[in-house]
């Protein structure tokens, strides 16, 4: 039966103006389309802004001032005298009362003529790595930890501001189905406020320094003005403007006064951002953690130049050029302590630009991304059940154990559930790496028995039949083909099909709904396909060496194969170090699936390099390995379908030099200098002295090479990239939110 205008309950604990207070206004303002929205909180400014609006708002006893019982009570009866459909919460205190309210009447609505509970959302805005960044103590932090991963297995739907924070939610509280919905802005809105306080304020000599949030320790507030005394000294003109309140605000006037900057220090107390970025050349946020800043926001949105620390959310908003590495403000010594003085003195000189506008949220996308967590009114408890099954995306895992096709599926899982969907791992129970993996992330598992790969296609065969109705993701032709002519099936190939798998895979891709391959090589060799880039997170590693000086280090990270080209790379080096270069070989990597003959090709290939130009590392991290290298070499003597380490190094700005084996030469693109024939040991020594010739006499020239291999990598590998080509496939197949 069809409901009228459904009601959400929003709940916010705090009476004061903040940031999720403005997230609130915000929704309140734009409103929830096809929902009636009202607001409990306490009373305050809050509450009176919301007035002011127009929004509809319940100012009741609810919050830490109230107390747990009787913020209890006040729930207990806003809730049975509103009939909302829909409780959602924003902050701990808040999340916490309305489990425990919610969850007694769901318990109560098992017995017969007891009305149903509301359904109960969740929005994450404050969670860090670190517990006592929020909380007073360890002690504190882990019982906060238990009370939340208690509350979430009473909670319908969850929201995270940012995949920074949906990550944490996952690996901290074993969070599960959780929806990223990005803080929203009007951006023409903001700058258009901020234009008109422009041009209300005189332009005065000397850059102006902003920091606008609460003050808090965690806001490291204090190492902006150690800063300041720093660019000060070089700058008397520059004045750092301190907006906000907060308890840290005695300690910091202290420390002005101390550093002997009190009088180009401005402590102004609360202001409103559009006035408060109008004064500025530059807002200073170098916070411990930052979940999604509605100052980054608005300052993005007006324009103005940001100094950022690289943590949690900031990375979605910013660019590079605006982020500093957190360690700067936690270590002031010799090595750290000019960082953060230069980069206030090289953003207001405008050597950095002001980032770019294009990765916010609008207002519209961040609303109709909370109204899609809610659960739909005109559908019952039952039906929902039933139809439940078709709202989710299966992803079948090609292996048990974790290669690069398994890498490439919990990237797809992690975006398709960014996206909102429902997804399901569905993996053999042995080897079980990949169930564990999923575990750990908090997805779904399906598990199939299974002791070989035989017996796992059986078992995929009959989870075909059960699920009719559901989406399946094949990722490999293990389950593509067990599950062959079912129309809900995504065919997703990352191997160039050679020898009896060619015949396999044309029968596996007969009737499938799209049939996806990660390059245009291997597109070109399976017909009916259509290229879906795979995708690799930024590398991060410490900054590249500028002309390095003395011995180059080149390296192969991967399996260590003749196929990977190493036997290939062995002989090169060796034959430059012979030459008389000053050369170093590092090789990272294992050799799991390596044959004993193929090994003992490889080592014997290895032992031409003289043992002191040779550094085998085993298995390491890939950023700590780029660190350790000057050139990257990814000489795969066999066709490659898309190169998943070329693409890492372009992220982390590390020259790479590859192969014309497959689709290398596609993922580095058209115009890339080093680039050789396949295990042709001439032409990769000759390639090897051009790149290193180029490293040590022109670096212009290998930065650009470096610049335009990360733009490459941004617009097609990166996951924003990704998720752009992930949201097109579902909506194509109408695999639904």
């Amino acid at each position: 039966m069809a409901v009228g205008v459904p009601r959400v309950l929003w709940i916010v604990p705090v009476s004061e103006y903040g940031g999720v207070a403005r997230h609130v206004l915000d929704v309140a303002r734009a409103g929830l389309p096809g929902w009636d929205v009202t607001v409990l909180c306490p009373e305050g400014e809050l509450a009176t802004r919301l007035r002011d609006q127009g929004s509809r708002v319940i100012a009741g006893a609810f919050g830490p001032r109230a107390g747990f019982l009787r913020s209890a009570r006040t729930l207990h009866r806003i809730v049975r005298g509103l009939r909302p459909h829909v409780v959602h919460t924003h902050l701990a205190y808040a999340d916490v009362v309305a489990a425990a309210v919610i969850g007694g009447m769901k318990l109560a609505a098992v017995m017969p003529g007891v009305r149903p509970a509301p359904a109960l959302v969740s929005t994450e805005h404050g969670i860090a790595p670190r517990g006592t960044t929020y909380q007073t103590s360890f002690r504190r932090a882990r019982i906060m930890n238990l009370f939340h991963t208690a509350r979430l297995r009473v909670t319908d739907g969850a929201i995270a501001v940012s995949a920074s924070t949906r990550r944490l939610m996952v690996e901290t509280w074993r969070a599960r189905h959780v929806r990223v919905v990005r803080n929203g802005i009007d951006v023409p809105a903001v700058r258009e406020a901020v234009d008109r306080e422009r041009a209300r304020i005189p332009r005065v000599r000397g850059p102006r320094y902003l920091t606008l949030s609460r003050l808090a320790p965690e806001k490291r507030i204090d190492a902006v003005i150690r800063a300041f005394a720093v660019v000060a000294a070089q700058e008397p003109s520059a004045v750092l403007r301190i907006a906000g309140e907060g308890p840290a605000e005695d300690d910091l006037v202290a420390l002005a006064r101390d550093l002997g900057v009190e009088k180009s220090v401005d402590f102004t107390g609360f202001l409103e951002p559009e006035a408060a970025l109008a004064w500025t050349d530059v807002l200073v946020q170098v916070s411990e953690w930052e979940n999604c800043s509605y100052t980054l926001l608005d300052a993005v949105a007006a324009g103005v130049a940001v100094v950022a620390t690289d943590v949690g959310g900031n990375r979605e908003i910013l660019d590079d050029d605006a982020l500093i590495p957190p360690e700067i403000i936690r270590d002031t010594s010799a090595d750290h302590g000019w960082l953060l003085p230069d980069a206030l003195l090289r953003t207001a000189s405008f050597q950095i630009p002001a980032p770019r506008d294009d990765r916010l949220a609008s207002l519209h996308e961040m609303v109709s991304g909370i109204v899609a967590a809610y659960p739909d009114p005109n559908r019952s408890e039952a039906t929902t059940r039933n139809r439940a099954s078709g709202r989710r995306l299966f992803l079948a895992t090609n292996n048990g154990d974790i290669a690069g096709g398994e890498v490439m599926l919990f990237a797809m899982a992690r975006a398709a559930r960014d996206l909102g969907r429902e997804v399901v791992v569905v993996a053999p129970t042995f080897p079980r790496d990949v169930v564990d993996r999923a575990e750990r992330e908090g997805f779904p598992v399906h598990r199939i028995t299974a002791r070989n790969r035989v017996q796992y296609m059986l078992g995929l065969a009959a989870f075909g039949v059960t699920h009719r109705s559901d989406w399946i993701w094949c990722n490999g032709l293990v389950p593509s083909f067990a599950l062959s002519g079912r129309p809900r099936r995504v065919v997703h190939l990352h191997q160039v099909p050679v020898g009896i798998r060619r015949p396999l895979c044309a029968i596996a891709t007969i009737g499938a709904g799209t049939c996806l391959t990660p390059s245009p090589y291997t597109s070109d060799r399976v017909p009916g396909s259509r290229i879906f880039d795979n995708w690799v997170p930024e590398v991060s590693c410490r900054e590249r060496r500028s002309r390095p000086e003395g011995t180059i280090r080149v390296g192969h990270l991967g399996r260590i194969s003749p196929g990977k080209g190493v036997v290939t790379l062995a002989d090169a080096c060796a034959r430059l170090i012979e030459e008389g270069m000053d050369l170093e070989l590092n090789v990272a990597g294992g050799q799991r699936y390596v044959g004993r003959s193929e090994a003992a090709t490889v080592d014997r290939a290895l032992a031409r390099v003289p043992g002191n130009r040779l550094n085998r590392t085993g298995n390491v991290p890939v950023g700590e390995f780029f660190d350790r290298v000057d050139l990257l070499v990814c000489g795969s003597t066999i066709p490659e379908a898309f190169g998943l380490v070329a693409a890492e190094a372009m992220s982390a700005g590390l020259p790479v030099v590859v192969s014309d084996a497959g689709s290398l030469p596609d993922v580095v693109g058209e115009g890339h200098p080093w680039i050789f024939v396949a295990g042709d040991v001439d032409s990769l020594a000759e390639t090897l002295r051009r790149a290193i010739h180029a490293l040590t006499t022109s670096d212009e020239s290998v930065q650009a090479v470096i610049a335009a291999a990360r733009e490459r990598w941004r617009r097609k590998y990166s996951p924003e990239a990704a998720a752009v080509r992930m949201r097109q496939v579902l909506d194509e197949l109408d695999v639904p939110a």
